[in-house]
């Protein structure tokens, strides 16, 4: 009687198993960045609502706000602030305000999750008017965060921070 041969053969698994490595290794690093991207997006979308509050609470009153209790946004419900109200915490990361003597404004959201910030300055007769930065929280210019921020601005030279370069801040172009 002849007998039928219905397994894989070790060589068979291995190969199969080899190619399922090889497109995951492809995979994930596209996947790590379409997250970031996502990710990314949103923290720039809640930054750039709440300049426009601070502008709109700059044209009512003819100075920018000192904290987020004084704007007309609703901004997500935040874990924590700070004693002043210029910064809220997030269980992904933070919002901040700052205002130079009622003429220029800042706000930067991060997202410690991803690694990335999205930074915004706002100034009525100055050079810094809407200045946009893409901040990356790694000083590694390989890793996902800088990869993103370099798509993101097309900045051929990021500012490398001053604390020894554990992060870059990418300027929009």
């Amino acid at each position: 009687m002849k007998r039928n041969k219905q397994a894989f053969t070790l060589i068979e698994i291995l190969v199969v198993v080899l190619i399922i490595g090889i497109l995951a290794a492809v995979a994930l690093p596209q996947y790590q960045i379409a997250v970031a991207k996502s990710r990314y997006s949103t923290l720039k979308n809640l930054t750039k609502s709440i300049l426009q509050a601070q502008e709109v609470y700059y044209l009512a009153n003819g100075h920018y706000p000192n904290s987020f209790t004084e704007l007309d946004i609703e901004a997500p419900t935040p874990t924590e602030t700070n004693e002043d109200n210029t910064r809220y915490y997030y269980d992904w990361g933070n919002c901040q305000v700052y205002n130079n003597e009622g003429i220029e404004a800042f706000v930067k959201c991060s997202n410690s999750q991803i690694k990335l910030g999205f930074q915004i300055y706002a100034a009525h007769n100055t050079t810094v008017s809407n200045e946009a930065r893409c901040v990356a929280g790694s000083g590694d210019l390989l890793s996902v965060p800088n990869r993103l921020c370099k798509q993101e601005t097309n900045d051929p030279s990021p500012y490398k921070g001053q604390d020894g370069g554990s992060w870059y801040a990418w300027r929009y172009q």
